[in-house]
C-alpha cells in the first residue's frame, strides 16, 4: 500500500515538474504570430474594407518585428489604412514619420503624394478655412519640384490646380465682401492676390475687372473709401 502511495506521488511530482518545463521552454504558450501572418491579415483586411482592424494589424507588426523585412512595407501599410479610414490627421502623421525615417526610400514621393492629398480631402470649399488648401499647394508643389518625372507629379498636378481655383476664388470672394462693405482699398488688394499669386484658373478676368472698379471708386471723390457701393457710379455697381 505505502508503495503504491509512493508510486502515485512520484507520478505526481514528474507530472507538475512537466508542466513547468514546458511553460518555461515555451511549450504549451499560444503561438505569436509571424510577421508574415501579420503583414498578410492586414492585407486582407484591407482587401475587406476594414481599415481599422487592419491599421492594428500593420501596429502589432512595426511594434513586434521591427526588424523584420517586412516592418518598413508594414510601416507604409498602417498610414495607408489610416489614409483610407478617412483619419487624414492620424494618416499625415503616419506618412510623415515614415518620410523622416526613410528619407531615400523609393516610396518617398507617394508618401509626398498621400501627404497632400491628406490636406486636399479636407477642403470643404473656397468661402471656407483654407489651410488645408495652402498646405495642400506648398505639398504638391515640393513633389512637382523634387520628383518632376514621377507619376505622382502626375497625379498631383489635378490636385494643386483645384487648389489653386479654391485658393484664386477666396481671394475674389473676400474682395467682392470688401467692396460691398465700400473697403476699396482692401478690396483692391484681394483681387491682385489673385492674379499676382495664382496662375490664371478661370479668376483673372473677373478680378481685372473688380480692380478697375476698385480704382474708380477710390478716385470717385476725395473720400472714396468711405463712398457705400450704392452710391458709386452705375458702371462701377455689379
Amino acid at each position: 500500500m505505502k508503495r503504491i502511495l509512493l508510486l502515485i506521488l512520484i507520478i505526481g511530482i514528474f507530472s507538475c515538474g512537466c508542466g513547468t518545463l514546458n511553460s518555461i521552454f515555451g511549450k504549451g504558450k499560444k503561438k505569436e504570430a509571424e510577421p508574415q501572418d501579420l503583414f498578410q491579415r492586414g492585407m486582407d483586411l484591407m482587401d475587406k474594407g476594414l481599415y481599422g482592424d487592419a491599421s492594428e494589424a500593420f501596429l502589432e507588426l512595426t511594434e513586434k518585428y521591427p526588424f523584420s523585412q517586412l516592418a518598413l512595407e508594414a510601416e507604409l501599410r498602417y498610414a495607408d489604412s489610416l489614409f483610407q479610414k478617412k483619419d487624414y490627421e492620424g494618416a499625415l502623421e503616419a506618412y510623415s514619420n515614415f518620410q523622416k525615417l526613410h528619407p531615400r526610400d523609393k516610396n518617398i514621393p507617394y508618401v509626398i503624394y498621400k501627404m497632400g492629398m491628406c490636406h486636399y480631402n479636407q477642403i470643404r470649399g473656397f468661402d471656407r478655412d483654407l489651410e488645408h488648401a495652402r498646405e495642400a499647394k506648398k505639398v504638391f508643389e515640393r513633389l512637382l519640384k523634387g520628383y518632376p518625372k514621377s507619376r505622382y507629379a502626375t497625379m498631383a498636378r489635378e490636385s494643386l490646380t483645384e487648389c489653386y481655383k479654391m485658393l484664386a476664388y477666396h481671394e475674389v470672394y473676400v474682395g467682392k465682401f470688401y467692396f460691398r462693405n465700400g473697403k476699396y482699398t482692401a478690396a483692391l488688394q484681394r483681387f491682385k492676390n489673385a492674379i499676382e499669386q495664382y496662375p490664371d484658373v478661370g479668376q483673372y478676368t473677373e478680378a481685372l475687372d473688380f480692380i478697375a472698379k476698385c480704382n474708380e471708386a477710390l478716385a470717385f471723390g476725395p473720400q472714396g473709401e468711405k463712398v457705400p457701393w450704392w452710391n458709386l457710379p452705375k458702371k462701377l455697381i455689379y
